[in-house]
């Protein structure tokens, strides 16, 4: 206990973490908990992934110290460096003892990970009257066992540059070129007045411990605090208890049935500058004799370059000698001369190339506008639906039908939307391609129809036909469901019998 009678250690103080943990829950949840408690929530069961748990913030303690404490007894290593070794190690201790094991002893496995630290060095601070070598003050100072000693302010302010400033887990003596580790216990002493720094501390090292472990991510919603735990190097889709869905390898959004790779790809293909130079290509051409830029500001296809050094004349049709053209201009029989054959081919394949993209993303683009624009079709339904409670008496249970298929209609809209770029890098050429697009063409048009009911006929219908419109959302909803995770199951066996051909473009 410090001297303003605030506990410091690891052990307790994340109990009394209040900005981190009043929203969390009490329990983690597995992920076949929470399938039957999350009406708000779909889930895809061709998503090919192991059970995976939801924690909150404090739930991770016990389970970091747990590993900790395990390797420590074993080794004889220090708390705070088995800590630091373990994030070396993405928190998996059965490599970290193998190569303990391997080394030839326990201070050469140390220098190896660059930790200079004898095991039998005690990581305590040691405290006498001497000279600080920072403000060089003669006062009472503490130190570690490398014997560079520093008062108490100046500790503090050392610190307090490297955990509020630097934000770094793993504390080093400040000595010049000192790698001595300070043990965490002793960190938040000199943290004990300052209770939001040592906050911070807490956030930094779990920050760590989840990023570093391989089975750990931290939910990429806004604001969310929780954490899911899953199989190492899983890229499906887990879902968070604050009903975020999330590629558990890459963090972004669910984007099955896309790789990451393929995921990143798309992303810099859209982002960049990449799709400008298919535009000059397809619109533009290169003067074949001294390859400067054209773009063709007439209708007549007798050009001249207007690089002063060049003034070639050519055919803007056939990249060919304007002299071989003769009186045949209009006909352009040179068509196949060998002196504008490889240009022309050229032409073609970026004309094709840039044709292809612009399909594959106005499609891509127009599910990701509908995604967009979610809030505002679930509050006109929501409306509707409250419209329908309270002056044509239908009750509430009766309305949940609508509330499923929205929920269905946008999971589908996301799958759809990710099956564009999908298809871009597809062999074409495969017959499993052929079955795809079938798959894919199925749901796009059974998604349109079940958005065409509730999007139109729902929010119109009068009473008489009420009754029959629940039936045609009801089935519909229910083949939108079975079509998407079809789709989704033959992407996957795709995937695992290794039968998709990629065109990397």
């Amino acid at each position: 206990m410090s001297e303003s009678g605030f506990d410091t250690s690891l052990s307790t103080f994340i109990s009394s973490w209040h900005p981190f943990t009043d929203r969390l829950v009490d329990a983690s949840v597995s992920f076949a908990e929470r399938s039957s408690i999350m009406d708000d929530s779909l889930h895809f069961e061709t998503q090919n992934v192991a059970d995976f748990k939801v924690f909150k913030v404090d739930d991770l303690l016990p389970q970091m110290r747990a590993v900790i404490a395990e390797v420590a007894a074993i080794t004889g290593i220090p708390d705070t460096i088995c800590r630091i070794l373990l994030g070396q190690y993405r928190w998996s201790k059965e490599t970290l003892l193998e190569s303990f094991y391997d080394a030839e002893d326990g201070e050469s496995f140390l220098r190896k990970r660059k930790i200079f630290l004898p095991l039998d060095t005690d990581a305590t601070l040691k405290t006498e009257q001497g000279i600080c070598e920072i403000c060089y003050e003669e006062l009472q100072v503490s130190s570690l066992s490398c014997k560079h000693t520093f008062c108490s302010d100046c500790w503090s302010q050392y610190l307090e540059t490297r955990i509020g400033s630097d934000a770094k887990d793993q504390v080093s003596c400040p000595g010049a070129g000192c790698q001595m580790y300070l043990d965490d216990e002793v960190v938040l002493s000199f943290l004990s007045r300052k209770r939001e720094l040592a906050v911070k501390y807490h956030r930094i090292i779990l920050d760590s411990f989840v990023q570093s472990n391989s089975c750990l991510r931290w939910c990429p919603a806004a604001n969310c605090t929780y954490v899911v735990q899953s199989e190492e190097g899983n890229g499906s889709g887990v879902t968070c208890n604050c009903g975020k869905t999330f590629c558990f390898k890459c963090s972004s959004d669910w984007h099955g049935p896309l790789t990451c790779l393929h995921l990143k790809m798309w992303t810099k293909k859209c982002n960049d500058d990449s799709e400008t130079s298919n535009w000059m290509n397809a619109n533009t051409k290169d003067c074949p004799k001294c390859h400067g830029v054209i773009e063709k500001n007439g209708g007549c296809n007798h050009i001249t370059c207007k690089n002063m050094a060049c003034s070639y004349e050519f055919c803007w049709v056939c990249l060919g000698p304007w002299s071989e053209h003769g009186t045949s201009y209009y006909s352009c029989n040179r068509y196949d001369s060998s002196s504008s054959k490889d240009a022309r081919a050229k032409e073609s394949n970026a004309r094709e190339l840039l044709t292809r993209y612009v399909f594959y993303y106005t499609r891509f683009n127009n599910h990701r506008q509908s995604t967009v624009i979610k809030q505002k079709l679930s509050d006109s339904l929501q409306h509707r639906m409250e419209y329908m409670q309270t002056y044509r008496h239908v009750s509430f249970i009766d309305m949940q039908y609508v509330k499923r298929a929205f929920q269905v209609m946008y999971e589908s809209r996301e799958v759809l939307m990710y099956t564009y770029p999908f298809a871009y890098y597809l062999d074409q050429a495969c017959n499993i391609t052929k079955i795809f697009e079938q798959n894919q063409r199925d749901l796009e048009q059974a998604t349109e129809i079940l958005g065409e009911l509730l999007e139109r006929r729902f929010m119109k219908e009068d009473d008489a036909n009420l009754e029959d419109l629940k039936h045609e959302v009801i089935n519909k909803t229910n083949y939108v469901d079975q079509r998407m995770k079809a789709l989704l199951k033959h992407c996957q066996e795709g995937y695992d019998q290794c039968a998709w051909k990629f065109h990397e473009r």
